[in-house]
């Protein structure tokens, strides 16, 4: 929770529409439920953001990994580690070359 205050009582009080309250010389934050959404959105985002990297670090050292090995290094599971791949896979990051048993992945220049 976000509490700043910095209070001029000498000015009007505005609110918005969310709750918070803002005084025209100086702000007073109150966290709001949507601000716990945004934190819980952007903890999501940041831990996709870590777990592509995570991937991706993973086939530069050994192209030759399988899903299930994927899955263990970035700490996921089976399912998490396929989703991730294959949204890889369509943005054109990662080409599977070869079987799923032989193969090997490739990485793109794309960074």
């Amino acid at each position: 929770m976000l509490l700043k205050m910095n209070l001029d009582l000498t000015s009007p009080m505005r609110s918005d529409i969310n709750g918070s309250k803002d005084l025209r010389n100086g702000t007073l934050q109150v966290s709001t439920q949507d601000e716990q959404e945004n934190e819980h959105v952007n903890e999501q985002v940041c831990e996709q953001v870590n777990r592509k990297a995570v991937v991706i670090a993973a086939l530069k050292d050994n192209p030759k990994l399988t899903f299930k090995q994927i899955a263990e290094k970035a700490n996921i599971s089976y399912a998490t580690a396929r989703r991730e791949m294959d949204v890889m896979r369509e943005k054109g990051i990662i080409k599977r070359i070869g079987s799923d048993k032989t193969g090997h992945w490739k990485l793109s220049s794309y960074k």
